[in-house]
């Protein structure tokens, strides 16, 4: 039964996360070329739902599971604060609850590489909760 249950909350991370990727790379292949003025980019971590939702159920999951996940939202947690030390300012007509910010558009190189250090936590936690989708 915990075994179960385990694999359930394993495979909606691992889910939450696909989407999360699947957003960063698009994110990336829309500021492929630099260009001039500013890109609207909402905060990535925004996407992370069901996390917060189970974290009272992360007790099930293996230590390297558990680390990987964490360390993965750590990193996300640090999203806006990264592009606002990268010049980003924030936006006043985002949505209520949500966080967007102006990013300057010749910068574009720099969020690519923070948009791809956080896929390859992204891959370490997929990769930490493949073992409980397989069992």
């Amino acid at each position: 039964m915990l075994r179960q249950k385990a694999r359930a909350v394993a495979a909606a991370f691992s889910a939450e996360i696909s989407i999360l990727k699947e957003s960063l790379s698009t994110n990336n292949e829309t500021v492929k070329e630099p260009g001039t003025g500013s890109l609207l980019i909402a905060d990535s971590s925004m996407i992370m739902k069901i996390f917060p939702k189970l974290i009272g159920e992360v007790y099930l999951l293996d230590t390297l599971s558990v680390k990987a996940v964490s360390e993965l939202h750590a990193v996300l947690d640090q999203y806006v604060d990264s592009l606002t030390m990268l010049g980003a300012r924030p936006f006043s007509l985002a949505q209520k609850g949500r966080i967007v910010v102006n990013f300057p558009a010749e910068k574009s190189e720099h969020l690519r590489m923070l948009n791809e250090g956080i896929i390859r936590f992204c891959d370490k936690a997929q990769s930490a909760l493949e073992k409980w989708l397989h069992e």
